[in-house]
């Protein structure tokens, strides 16, 4: 189980969990993650919803957030 805050300068921040399965294998964390947006502060203050996370090749990581 993996609890985040994510924090956005000027905007708040948010709270999201997700089960990380396989993330103390040799390659690292999974390439693919979906988290729940569980609220957050400020402009995030009632935030609800998901993310998707993708690792890039280049180890970046892309993240799309759908909040209601």
């Amino acid at each position: 189980m993996c609890d985040e805050v994510w924090a956005f300068t000027n905007k708040g921040d948010l709270q999201l969990s997700t089960l990380v399965r396989g993330a103390a294998r040799p390659s690292g964390p999974p390439a693919v993650a979906d988290l729940i947006v569980e609220g957050g502060t400020f402009t995030f203050r009632n935030a609800h919803g998901f993310a998707h996370a993708v690792r890039l090749p280049n180890n970046d990581q892309a993240t799309a957030f759908a909040l209601g």
